[in-house]
């Protein structure tokens, strides 16, 4: 034996325990489910709840339930536990190694693209993402595009690079682009695009079925499936990876009524996944993807295939905002660790300015750092599927795969996606998630970091951006059934906040008074809530502390005479509301501007009749509530 292997090999006896230690181990078996579960309704019981885990578990906005936690004997059912990577179905993953395409988007006039490119190739990146077209957001993700005319030229200068280069844009830009010019690079090239977004359904099978004979020996990937619509009009993982699934299927039912050898033409497809925040599911959504294309070309007779579609993934913006910015570096990170752990081919990052339109060169360095920071610190392409293994991850793999296979198989029912697609089922399905999305965003049932929860008081962003664009407003008046919107989570609370900002340079921010009185934890939590509230609608929130009694709260009332108290917030416990307004009553309401008390307590219709205006508590709608009292306070 080697000397070297065999002197590493004693150092690695170093790190698994001995004989001895072994049986010292058997000391402390592990613990059954059983046991955990009694353990689990021993707590619940204690506090007053059910024995039943569906308190503590979460139901996911696809509608599964995920229990709190997973044993060993819960991969025993899985299908796929014995998967290899780079092997078929591909469920770990397709090759055999971690790594991936770190990507740069690059979008803006041709000599601002040019020079962008130019410190792209200082900063690691392999490829570019670059914009084609005449149509900007939401055919392509934020900016705007290189036009056909100028991209002559840019090709022109592209030769200079070794980059490989991906081209995203609308469906008929990228066909002009295929059918006109001797493209070298990869087309994001999604045919059922531009109906889905503007109901232009100018490219159909023979467009489709052109495209690929003429391009099938061609290096280059030419078709995709545009998937991160989906979730960018508010979808989550499992209903997203379902829909995407079916437009897949789609073209592959084209292509092989056309005659089409579908195993040729497997690395010519793209599957462009956008990847968010919930971490999670997100690693999970992209294993199930491998599997459930498996699943898909099965029916096509496919079984023995070495290179499948491309995964290409992209940071989701949906839950991006131009407020509190510096937390879309987080979320940013959630998104690379996730795709990269879910076994993507390629990743773009998206800057944290990308809400607004526009990038610099801070924000794209920070972007394409968050790549590089976890390829060569954190050592990311070091171990193929590092989430093999997990119970939960595996699990949550199942479920995903189990709910968007349902979701396949309904718009199978409809005749497949372009028929659901041209009766509007695919459209209304969206239509109608995007409503529940909505409402539990405004009621801040999901949270929005920064937006409709600790937010940044002091974040004025019309002084910080003197050009504001912002994309993915949505519109509650969207009237048609063959199209879909794109929206951001936060673009809700931005307007209004914005609409605050500007009404403030003009009148001055309204402020919120709190009084805070009795017992300490409970007003201390009221007026951290209430800071938290009024704080979300860019209005200002005054806590003097502690008020410890009746006449310290009158002097302090007395003593205040500043114009911009547009309101009192009375914070303290429940039973204390009642009494202390009574003795306070004919001062605080001489100052003609609304009393509210922070919750709900049982006393409240007393409370109501004495002069209480509102009551602000945690079932109260964020939205609904700052959008009142906007008016309330400017008097609009």
């Amino acid at each position: 034996m080697n000397q070297q292997l065999k002197k590493s090999l004693d150092e690695l006896k170093n790190e698994y325990p001995s004989f001895e230690e072994q049986i010292f181990l058997n000391d402390f078996p592990p613990n059954t489910k059983e046991e955990w579960l009694n353990e689990i309704y021993k707590v619940l019981e204690k506090s007053g709840k059910p024995k039943d885990l569906s308190a503590i578990s979460w139901k996911t906005l696809d509608g599964f339930v995920v229990p709190p936690f997973y044993r060993k004997e819960d991969l025993e059912n899985l299908k796929f536990i014995l998967d290899y990577p780079g092997v078929y179905p591909f469920t770990r993953s397709k090759k055999f190694t971690q790594s991936w395409e770190v990507v740069q988007y690059i979008q803006g006039e041709l000599e601002e693209i040019q020079e962008k490119i130019e410190q792209t190739t200082r900063r690691g990146a392999d490829a570019l993402l670059l914009p084609i077209g005449d149509r900007n957001y939401p055919f392509i993700f934020y900016g705007s595009s290189i036009s056909l005319s100028q991209f002559a030229e840019l090709q022109s200068y592209l030769k200079n690079f070794s980059f490989q280069t991906h081209f995203v844009g609308s469906s008929i830009d990228l066909y002009r682009l295929i059918d006109t010019y001797g493209v070298k690079g990869n087309i994001l090239f999604d045919p059922f695009l531009d109906y889905l977004l503007d109901e232009d359904g100018s490219i159909y099978e023979s467009e489709l079925l052109e495209i690929v004979k003429k391009n099938l020996t061609s290096p280059f990937a030419f078709i995709a499936v545009r998937g991160d619509v989906f979730q960018h009009s508010g979808l989550p993982p499992a209903m997203e990876l379902g829909f995407t699934i079916s437009a897949f299927a789609e073209i592959l039912n084209i292509l092989h009524d056309g005659g089409i050898p579908l195993v040729e033409v497997l690395p010519k497809i793209t599957l462009v996944q956008a990847i968010g925040s919930l971490y999670f599911l997100e690693i999970a959504k992209l294993r199930a993807t491998r599997r459930l294309i498996a699943f898909v070309l099965q029916g096509f007779s496919v079984t023995d295939y070495k290179e499948g579609p491309k995964q290409f993934a992209v940071s989701s913006l949906f839950h991006h905002s131009i407020y509190d910015i510096h937390n879309n570096i987080l979320r940013n990170t959630l998104s690379a660790m996730g795709a990269i752990l879910g076994g993507v081919d390629s990743l773009v990052v998206f800057p944290i300015t990308a809400v607004n339109q526009t990038d610099d060169e801070f924000s794209r360095r920070i972007a394409i750092n968050t790549q590089l920071i976890l390829k060569y610190e954190s050592h990311f392409d070091y171990v193929v599927d590092p989430a093999g293994g997990s119970y939960y991850i595996e699990n949550l793999t199942d479920l995903i795969m189990d709910k968007a296979w349902k979701i396949f198989l309904e718009i199978e029912d409809q005749g497949g996606f372009r028929k659901a697609i041209e009766n509007g089922y695919i459209q209304k399905q969206i239509k109608d998630f995007q409503k529940s999305r909505i409402e539990q965003i405004k009621s801040r049932r999901e949270f929005l970091l920064g937006v409709n929860q600790f937010p940044n008081p002091k974040d004025f962003i019309i002084k910080e951006f003197p050009t504001l664009q912002l994309m993915g407003k949505y519109n509650e008046n969207h009237n048609s059934t063959k199209t879909i919107q794109l929206f951001r989570a936060a673009t809700f609370f931005e307007e209004l906040r914005l609409k605050t900002e500007l009404l403030s340079e003009e009148k001055g921010i309204p402020l919120v008074q709190l009084i805070p009185f009795g017992n300490l934890a409970m007003q201390r939590a009221r007026a951290s809530f209430i800071l938290n509230f009024f704080g979300c609608g860019g209005f200002e929130v005054d806590d003097p502390g502690d008020l410890k009694s009746k006449q310290e709260i009158l002097d302090f009332i007395e003593k205040f005479n500043n114009p911009r108290i547009k309101t009192f917030v009375l914070c303290s416990s429940d039973p204390e509301y009642l009494e202390m307004f009574k003795e306070i009553r004919d001062v605080i309401l001489s100052k003609e501007v609304p009393v509210i008390v922070a919750g709900l307590p049982e006393t409240a219709d007393q409370l109501r009749q004495l002069g209480i205006y509102d009551f602000i508590h945690i079932r109260s709608n964020l939205y609904e509530k700052l959008i009142e009292y906007q008016k309330l306070f400017f008097n609009l």
